[in-house]
């Protein structure tokens, strides 16, 4: 199931507070949008994983790895909308069990990624090109496809002519591109993510 954040959730989340040194502080002053994004991320994970029966324990280890890919990842993201759709990326709902994908920083950790069944690479150098998000869902040790997640916002691309000839030149490539626009991110991000992880799904079911 896909939820949608929405304006009025979002504004109820500037009320929550959290206690620093037993002194209320208001939670938008002490993070920053992405990390909103994290909590109502992490949340709709945990809730999924409780539907599938895992234990607390492993919920509980699962995103402890996953908020530190998270700050690791937040660091390279070129854009605040890369930064606000990161955290529904890191907990989508991929049909690869519950796990979270593994994060891989192509020109600082091994060559090789890791082997996880679905490993997400923020600006991913791609030939002449850099993607915001690749995304390696493998499937078996001979069958693996290779996504490229864009976020579109007109201050950070040059426009849909760019656009459309790099994904002509990127589905040559055998890359198959999905894009989403900084509204739908702002808008509904779970849902915006999920543009990527229905066609990561479809892909290992068939």
């Amino acid at each position: 199931m896909v939820m949608q954040l929405g304006d009025g959730l979002a504004q109820l989340f500037n009320h929550i507070t959290i206690r620093v040194n037993g002194e209320p502080v208001p939670l938008s002053a002490e993070v920053g949008q992405s990390h909103k994004s994290l909590h109502f991320a992490v949340h709709a994970f945990e809730q999924r994983c409780r539907a599938q029966d895992y234990s607390e324990e492993s919920i509980a280890d699962m995103v402890s790895t996953a908020r530190v890919d998270f700050t690791r990842a937040a660091n390279r993201c070129d854009s605040p909308i890369e930064k606000q759709i990161l955290p529904w990326l890191l907990f989508a709902d991929y049909g690869s069990g519950a796990k979270p994908p593994a994060i891989h920083l192509w020109d600082t950790d091994d060559v090789v990624p890791p082997f996880n069944r679905v490993v997400l690479v923020p600006q991913f150098k791609f030939g002449k090109f850099r993607l915001d998000f690749a995304v390696i869902a493998k499937k078996s040790d001979t069958e693996r496809a290779l996504f490229a997640f864009e976020c579109d916002g007109r201050e950070f691309h040059n426009g849909s002519s760019h656009d459309q000839a790099r994904d002509i030149t990127l589905t040559a490539w055998g890359v198959i591109t999905v894009r989403v626009t900084g509204k739908e991110i702002y808008a509904a991000p779970e849902r915006a993510a999920d543009k990527l992880a229905s066609r990561i799904r479809a892909f290992f079911e068939h």
